[in-house]
This record gives structure tokens, C-alpha cells and sequence, in this order.
């Protein structure tokens, strides 16, 4: 119909209903324009109830589970899947669904964990990248979201080191018989001024905070944990009281994404 009040007396279309199919509404450029469905507001990566498990002995297999994801896809638009449950082997076909998604299996390395949806269909990849994954074959244009990490061991295997992943919060599975069977010790020895000690090999680059598990031993020695080599922040642990350190052994226990 055509509406001769509106817009100052010009008059304006003013469409009703169709039966033609359904009604189209433009994507929303104003704060009083109604939305499409894909500018509603989301979080890539958002969450309900995830796990990330690589668990076993000789393990290729990083297994993810969520009652809900929320993906988006390279226009910003999103999906949310539910009743997630993928298995990625790392020792599977590259490029395809379920596996590593580029290159070589590297060892000693961080993969990040993508989760990916086609509009059909719900998988998984292990990707070199934090920021930009390469699709795996079928969902070039799909819908994603980094959802964690996992690091492959020394051996020529390539095993995945034990960790199991708890909505943001991981941490290293230590068990008899595997790869990791202690928690992986990321400074030991004598020092008498804070020396720097890389964290890549213990966490990911996409870590936000990491938990420390700290011992000394003697009456006289002690272990300081400093943020970096200027910091004057500081968390202690002290048999004693003493201002030299001696003989700390700092393993890595927990890490969030």
C-alpha cells in the first residue's frame, strides 16, 4: 500500500504482507532499524559446559565436547551449535575434517584447537595458527572458534602431551605409563637475581595466566616468581627466612587460554 502521510507528505511504500515467500529485512545500519538474525549480538568462542580431553597413552586424539558454541564466520555473522562432540586425530589426513588442518606434524609443538561448522555439519581441526586458520575441506566459508590448545611431545610419534581442559582453565595430566609423568619443570637450580625462563614451551601464546607450583628445600633457601625481570611485584615461597635463592624448581600446573 501507499501511505501519503509519511516521510513530510511524499508518501511512502509500506509493505504489509507477502505471500510470495518470505519478507526480506535489510541488515540494520541504525540503532531504530530492526536486525538480521546474524547482527544480533555474539562472541566468537562463547560457551556452554566445554571440554577439551587429550588423554591416553601414544594419544593422536584431542576430543571436544559442549552442550554450546557460539562460531563465526569470515562476514561476522554467527552460529551457535549444540550438542558438540568431535574427535581431532592429530595423526589423521591433513586438510580434511577431524584432523590436522595444514603442514606437517611438528613435535614439540602448540596446535590450537578450532572448532567448525558448515552449516551442516559440526568438526574439528588442529591448526599452526591462533588467528587464522586454515579451513579444512567443506567449510571454506564456514563458521569457527578457537577453543584451546594442545602440544605435541619430543618423541618421533609426536604424541600429544596429556592435558584436560575445562572451559577456559587447563592443565597437565600427569600419569603413570604416558608421555607426562610428572609435571613438566620449567626452571630449577641456583640464582641470586630474578633470571627470565620462556613459558612457550609449557603454555601456549594464547595463555592468559598461568599456576605455578613452587618448592625450595633447606632452611636457608627460598624461590621468588616475578612477572618479568623488572617487575617489583612478586609471589613467594620461603623455607625460612632468607634473601638468597637456592635450588627452585618451578613446574607448570595450570594454564587459561
Amino acid at each position: 500500500m501507499v501511505a501519503s502521510n509519511v516521510d513530510s507528505g511524499n508518501g511512502a511504500w509500506v509493505l504489509i504482507e507477502r505471500t510470495g515467500g518470505a519478507q526480506q529485512v535489510a541488515p540494520a545500519t541504525q540503532s531504530q532499524h530492526a536486525a538480521q538474525l546474524g547482527q544480533l549480538a555474539a562472541v566468537q568462542g562463547a560457551f556452554k559446559n566445554l571440554k577439551v580431553a587429550a588423554l591416553g597413552v601414544n594419544n593422536t586424539s584431542t576430543v571436544v565436547t559442549a552442550d554450546e558454541l557460539v562460531l563465526e564466520n569470515g562476514s561476522n555473522l554467527y552460529a551457535s551449535v549444540r550438542g558438540v562432540n568431535v574427535t581431532i586425530n592429530s595423526a589423521g589426513t591433513v586438510g580434511q575434517p577431524n584432523s590436522l588442518s595444514t603442514g606437517t606434524l611438528a613435535a614439540s609443538t602448540w596446535y590450537y584447537v578450532w572448532v567448525w561448522y558448515n552449516g551442516t555439519t559440526v568438526c574439528g581441526t588442529l591448526d599452526p595458527s591462533a588467528t587464522a586458520p586454515t579451513a579444512p575441506s567443506g567449510y571454506t566459508a564456514g563458521y569457527r572458534a578457537r577453543i584451546g590448545a594442545v602440544r605435541t611431545d619430543s618423541s618421533g610419534n609426536k604424541y600429544l602431551l596429556q592435558t584436560l581442559q575445562y572451559g577456559r582453565s587447563a592443565r597437565y595430566v600427569t600419569t603413570s605409563g604416558t608421555n607426562l609423568t610428572t609435571l613438566p619443570v620449567m626452571a630449577s637450580g641456583a640464582a641470586t637475581f630474578p633470571s627470565a625462563v620462556s613459558t612457550l614451551a609449557f603454555v601456549p601464546l594464547t595463555a592468559s595466566k598461568i599456576s605455578l607450583y613452587v618448592n625450595s628445600s633447606g632452611l636457608t633457601s627460598a624461590v621468588q616468581v616475578f612477572p618479568n625481570t623488572q617487575s617489583s611485584n612478586t609471589f613467594s615461597y620461603a623455607d625460612g627466612i632468607c634473601s638468597q635463592k637456592r635450588r627452585p624448581r618451578l613446574p607448570c600446573g595450570r594454564f587459561s587460554r
